[in-house]
Protein backbone atom coordinates (compact mmCIF):
# COMPACT_ATOMS: atom_id res chain seq x y z
CA UNK A 1 0.00 0.00 0.00
CA UNK A 2 3.05 2.71 1.25
CA UNK A 3 4.93 1.80 -2.32
CA UNK A 4 1.10 2.51 -4.17
CA UNK A 5 1.17 5.38 -2.61
CA UNK A 6 4.83 6.82 -2.80
CA UNK A 7 3.92 5.81 -6.59
CA UNK A 8 1.54 8.11 -6.80
CA UNK A 9 2.81 11.13 -5.25
CA UNK A 10 5.86 11.10 -7.71
CA UNK A 11 3.24 10.82 -10.65
CA UNK A 12 1.71 13.83 -9.09
CA UNK A 13 5.24 15.67 -8.91
CA UNK A 14 6.33 14.81 -12.25
CA UNK A 15 3.03 16.27 -13.90
CA UNK A 16 3.83 19.13 -11.81
CA UNK A 17 6.72 19.57 -12.96
CA UNK A 18 5.91 18.84 -17.07
CA UNK A 19 3.67 22.01 -16.06
CA UNK A 20 6.21 24.08 -15.21
CA UNK A 21 8.82 22.99 -17.16
CA UNK A 22 7.20 21.67 -20.34
CA UNK A 23 9.21 18.84 -22.06
CA UNK A 24 11.61 20.30 -24.75
CA UNK A 25 11.49 23.58 -23.60
CA UNK A 26 14.86 23.65 -23.87
CA UNK A 27 17.58 22.90 -26.57
CA UNK A 28 17.88 19.44 -26.93
CA UNK A 29 21.58 19.27 -28.18
CA UNK A 30 22.89 21.43 -25.29
CA UNK A 31 20.44 21.90 -22.76
CA UNK A 32 20.06 25.28 -22.65
CA UNK A 33 16.27 26.78 -22.14
CA UNK A 34 14.74 27.98 -24.82
CA UNK A 35 12.90 31.56 -25.58
CA UNK A 36 11.51 30.36 -29.13
CA UNK A 37 10.79 26.63 -29.00
CA UNK A 38 10.98 26.51 -32.94
CA UNK A 39 12.69 23.39 -33.54
CA UNK A 40 13.81 22.95 -29.99
CA UNK A 41 17.35 23.93 -30.87
CA UNK A 42 18.93 26.94 -30.15
CA UNK A 43 20.55 29.70 -32.35
CA UNK A 44 24.49 28.89 -31.33
CA UNK A 45 23.56 24.93 -31.96
CA UNK A 46 21.77 25.10 -35.29
CA UNK A 47 25.06 27.59 -36.59
CA UNK A 48 27.28 24.19 -36.20
CA UNK A 49 25.02 22.33 -38.51
CA UNK A 50 26.02 22.45 -42.12
CA UNK A 51 22.81 21.74 -44.11
CA UNK A 52 22.48 19.96 -46.95
CA UNK A 53 21.38 22.00 -49.28
CA UNK A 54 23.01 20.86 -52.16
CA UNK A 55 21.74 17.15 -52.80
CA UNK A 56 19.89 15.33 -55.74
CA UNK A 57 16.55 14.35 -54.55
CA UNK A 58 16.61 11.38 -57.03
CA UNK A 59 20.11 9.32 -55.40
CA UNK A 60 20.52 11.88 -52.43
CA UNK A 61 24.51 13.06 -53.13
CA UNK A 62 25.79 16.21 -52.83
CA UNK A 63 26.24 17.90 -56.11
CA UNK A 64 28.16 21.18 -57.64
CA UNK A 65 25.52 21.08 -60.46
CA UNK A 66 22.82 19.62 -62.41
CA UNK A 67 22.09 17.16 -64.11
CA UNK A 68 23.50 15.14 -61.18
CA UNK A 69 26.28 12.70 -62.48
CA UNK A 70 25.59 10.34 -60.17
CA UNK A 71 22.50 9.30 -61.24
CA UNK A 72 23.73 8.01 -64.29
CA UNK A 73 24.80 4.49 -62.41
CA UNK A 74 22.07 5.20 -59.73
CA UNK A 75 20.84 1.59 -58.89
CA UNK A 76 18.47 2.16 -55.82
CA UNK A 77 14.83 1.51 -55.71
CA UNK A 78 13.46 4.65 -53.97
CA UNK A 79 12.36 7.64 -55.39
CA UNK A 80 12.92 11.12 -53.84
CA UNK A 81 15.92 11.37 -50.65
CA UNK A 82 15.88 14.63 -47.73
CA UNK A 83 18.26 15.05 -45.46
CA UNK A 84 19.07 18.09 -43.32
CA UNK A 85 22.86 18.58 -43.13
CA UNK A 86 25.89 16.78 -43.56
CA UNK A 87 27.05 13.94 -41.02
CA UNK A 88 29.83 15.89 -39.62
CA UNK A 89 30.59 17.86 -36.65
CA UNK A 90 27.97 18.47 -34.17
CA UNK A 91 25.45 16.65 -36.21
CA UNK A 92 27.26 13.60 -36.14
CA UNK A 93 27.92 13.92 -32.53
CA UNK A 94 23.93 14.84 -32.25
CA UNK A 95 23.73 10.84 -34.01
CA UNK A 96 26.03 9.30 -31.86
CA UNK A 97 24.34 10.27 -28.67
CA UNK A 98 20.71 9.76 -29.86
CA UNK A 99 22.24 6.13 -30.80
CA UNK A 100 24.65 5.21 -28.35
CA UNK A 101 24.11 7.27 -25.07
CA UNK A 102 20.35 6.72 -24.94
CA UNK A 103 19.55 11.23 -25.37
CA UNK A 104 16.14 10.69 -26.67
CA UNK A 105 15.19 13.81 -26.88
CA UNK A 106 17.53 14.49 -29.43
CA UNK A 107 14.81 12.98 -32.11
CA UNK A 108 12.44 15.93 -31.72
CA UNK A 109 14.96 18.10 -32.85
CA UNK A 110 15.99 15.85 -35.84
CA UNK A 111 11.90 14.89 -36.87
CA UNK A 112 11.22 18.65 -36.64
CA UNK A 113 14.20 19.37 -38.75
CA UNK A 114 13.32 16.91 -40.87
CA UNK A 115 9.76 18.29 -41.79
CA UNK A 116 10.68 21.35 -42.52
CA UNK A 117 12.81 20.38 -45.04
CA UNK A 118 9.77 17.93 -46.19
CA UNK A 119 7.19 20.98 -45.76
CA UNK A 120 9.71 23.39 -47.76
CA UNK A 121 9.49 20.85 -50.83
CA UNK A 122 5.95 20.37 -50.79
CA UNK A 123 6.38 16.08 -49.72
CA UNK A 124 3.16 14.53 -49.65
CA UNK A 125 3.03 10.67 -47.93
CA UNK A 126 0.29 8.18 -46.76
CA UNK A 127 2.25 6.97 -43.66
CA UNK A 128 5.74 6.87 -42.37
CA UNK A 129 7.87 3.62 -41.63
CA UNK A 130 11.59 3.18 -40.96
CA UNK A 131 14.61 1.31 -41.10
CA UNK A 132 14.22 -1.68 -38.57
CA UNK A 133 17.24 -2.84 -36.34
CA UNK A 134 18.44 -6.61 -35.58
CA UNK A 135 16.56 -7.50 -32.74
CA UNK A 136 19.83 -8.21 -31.02
CA UNK A 137 20.62 -4.32 -31.27
CA UNK A 138 17.07 -3.09 -30.21
CA UNK A 139 17.35 -5.43 -27.20
CA UNK A 140 21.06 -4.02 -26.30
CA UNK A 141 19.96 -0.58 -26.89
CA UNK A 142 16.16 -0.60 -25.89
CA UNK A 143 14.99 1.25 -28.63
CA UNK A 144 15.27 1.75 -32.30
CA UNK A 145 16.29 4.98 -33.05
CA UNK A 146 14.93 5.39 -36.60
CA UNK A 147 12.00 4.70 -34.83
CA UNK A 148 11.95 7.71 -32.10
CA UNK A 149 11.99 9.83 -35.13
CA UNK A 150 9.48 8.83 -37.22
CA UNK A 151 7.25 9.21 -34.27
CA UNK A 152 8.55 12.35 -33.67
CA UNK A 153 7.82 12.98 -37.51
CA UNK A 154 3.99 11.49 -36.67
CA UNK A 155 3.40 13.70 -33.66
CA UNK A 156 4.16 16.68 -35.92
CA UNK A 157 2.11 15.86 -39.38
CA UNK A 158 -0.59 13.43 -37.87
CA UNK A 159 0.46 10.77 -40.37
CA UNK A 160 0.41 7.31 -38.99
CA UNK A 161 3.55 5.52 -38.29
CA UNK A 162 3.50 1.79 -39.41
CA UNK A 163 5.55 -1.05 -38.15
CA UNK A 164 6.10 -3.09 -41.26
CA UNK A 165 9.70 -3.25 -42.18
CA UNK A 166 11.88 -6.60 -40.55
CA UNK A 167 15.06 -7.77 -40.79
CA UNK A 168 15.37 -11.19 -42.10
CA UNK A 169 18.58 -11.55 -41.00
CA UNK A 170 21.24 -9.88 -38.79
CA UNK A 171 24.34 -8.16 -41.16
CA UNK A 172 27.23 -6.65 -39.64
CA UNK A 173 27.01 -2.40 -39.14
CA UNK A 174 27.36 -0.68 -42.21
CA UNK A 175 30.11 1.11 -40.82
CA UNK A 176 32.58 -1.60 -41.38
CA UNK A 177 32.19 -1.44 -45.05
CA UNK A 178 32.45 1.25 -48.64
CA UNK A 179 31.52 1.59 -51.22
CA UNK A 180 30.14 -1.34 -52.68
CA UNK A 181 30.31 -3.49 -49.96
CA UNK A 182 27.52 -1.99 -48.48
CA UNK A 183 25.34 -2.89 -50.98
CA UNK A 184 26.48 -6.34 -50.92
CA UNK A 185 25.73 -6.29 -46.97
CA UNK A 186 22.44 -5.44 -46.80
CA UNK A 187 21.14 -6.83 -50.57
CA UNK A 188 17.30 -8.92 -49.41
CA UNK A 189 17.49 -8.72 -45.82
CA UNK A 190 14.64 -6.56 -45.21
CA UNK A 191 11.29 -7.60 -45.87
CA UNK A 192 7.58 -5.87 -46.00
CA UNK A 193 4.99 -8.21 -43.96
CA UNK A 194 2.05 -6.52 -44.97
CA UNK A 195 0.85 -5.11 -48.32
CA UNK A 196 0.84 -1.31 -49.14
CA UNK A 197 -1.32 -1.04 -52.41
CA UNK A 198 -0.82 2.30 -54.79
CA UNK A 199 0.32 4.12 -51.07
CA UNK A 200 3.58 6.84 -50.90
CA UNK A 201 5.51 5.57 -48.17
CA UNK A 202 8.28 7.92 -46.08
CA UNK A 203 11.33 5.93 -45.02
CA UNK A 204 12.47 7.80 -42.00
CA UNK A 205 16.41 6.71 -41.35
CA UNK A 206 19.24 8.56 -38.96
CA UNK A 207 21.76 8.95 -41.68
CA UNK A 208 21.86 8.21 -45.23
CA UNK A 209 25.63 7.08 -47.01
CA UNK A 210 25.32 4.56 -50.21
CA UNK A 211 21.84 4.35 -49.74
CA UNK A 212 22.06 1.13 -49.69
CA UNK A 213 19.97 0.08 -46.78
CA UNK A 214 17.41 3.01 -47.30
CA UNK A 215 17.28 1.21 -50.81
CA UNK A 216 16.66 -2.34 -49.96
CA UNK A 217 13.99 -1.28 -47.32
CA UNK A 218 12.20 0.72 -50.49
CA UNK A 219 13.06 -2.39 -52.44
CA UNK A 220 10.48 -4.56 -50.29
CA UNK A 221 8.08 -1.50 -49.42
CA UNK A 222 7.27 -1.53 -53.85
CA UNK A 223 7.37 -5.33 -53.85
CA UNK A 224 4.33 -5.06 -51.64
CA UNK A 225 2.89 -2.44 -53.66
CA UNK A 226 4.07 0.81 -52.58
CA UNK A 227 3.36 3.54 -55.40
CA UNK A 228 6.18 5.82 -54.42
CA UNK A 229 8.94 5.57 -51.56
CA UNK A 230 10.58 8.90 -50.01
CA UNK A 231 13.47 8.73 -47.80
CA UNK A 232 13.82 11.26 -44.93
CA UNK A 233 17.18 11.49 -43.41
CA UNK A 234 18.48 13.77 -40.59
CA UNK A 235 21.94 13.24 -42.14
CA UNK A 236 23.92 12.47 -45.50
CA UNK A 237 27.41 11.30 -44.81
CA UNK A 238 29.84 11.93 -48.10
CA UNK A 239 31.77 8.75 -47.13
CA UNK A 240 31.49 5.74 -49.73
Amino acid sequence: MGERIYKKIGFFITCFLDIIFPKASYCTVCKRILIDNKNFICSGCLTQIRFANHQCRRCGEIIDSFPCKNCYSFKGFYDEVYSVCLYEGLARDMILRLKYKDDRDISITMAYLIYDILYKNNVCYDFITYVPSSKVRDRKRGYNHSKLIAIEISNITGKPVKDILIRIKDTKPQVLFDGDARWYNVKDVFKCEEPVDNKVVLLVDDVVTTGATVSYCAKSLKEKGAKKVIVASFAKSTLC
